[in-house]
């Protein structure tokens, strides 16, 4: 017998006793009740992806949109920059057909703009480039503190918020060459 004759017996012996082990712990109960837990759990988070999605889709249709630009970097070439609309209100951000590796949230966001037609978002565009989230953030706060504010005012505030420093003009960093963001 050589040695790689020698080798597959030892490691078909282990994997035949590992099956046997695996065989009487699926006897057991709790294991089996972990089982049980496991496909209940798998069961509810696609029903919940399900719902999230049927909830932003109808948040998504339902919003007037007031739309800032943000600047991305594009995925297929490096140094490149592309300016996307996202919302301050709902979130919502084209900059989520550009993502390599999305989040569930950003899927979400990727299949409603792709349902759409056309496929640009329309709403009242404000002459803005900043970072989304920072704009969400402020936009809450303001509708936080003053419920009745109207678009005129929210688009007032945030050009009294970019000319006063508050919010800084987005400009994303880009990865060259020599560069490692990690850094």
């Amino acid at each position: 017998m050589n040695h790689l004759e020698f080798q597959y017996e030892e490691m078909e012996k282990i994997y035949a006793q590992n099956e046997k082990l695996i065989a009487g712990l699926l006897k057991d109960e709790k294991v089996q009740e972990y089982r049980r837990l496991m496909r209940l759990r798998k069961q509810y988070k696609e029903k919940m992806q399900e719902v999230y999605k049927k909830m932003k889709f109808r948040e998504y249709t339902t919003c007037s949109h007031v739309l800032i630009k943000t600047k991305v970097e594009e995925g297929k070439r490096e140094g490149r920059i592309a300016t996307r609309c996202g919302c301050i209100i709902c979130g919502l951000n084209e900059a989520a057909l550009d993502v390599e590796n999305p989040t569930y949230e950003e899927t979400v966001m990727a299949e409603y703009l792709k349902s759409i037609r056309p496929r640009v978002l329309a709403g009242l565009e404000l002459d803005i480039t900043c970072n989304l989230p920072i704009a969400e953030g402020i936009y809450a706060s303001v509708k936080e503190n003053n419920p009745d504010v109207t678009k005129e005012e929210i688009i007032n505030l945030f050009k009294i918020a970019l000319v006063s420093g508050y919010i800084e003009e987005e400009t994303p960093k880009v990865k060259t060459k020599d560069e490692d963001f990690d850094k």
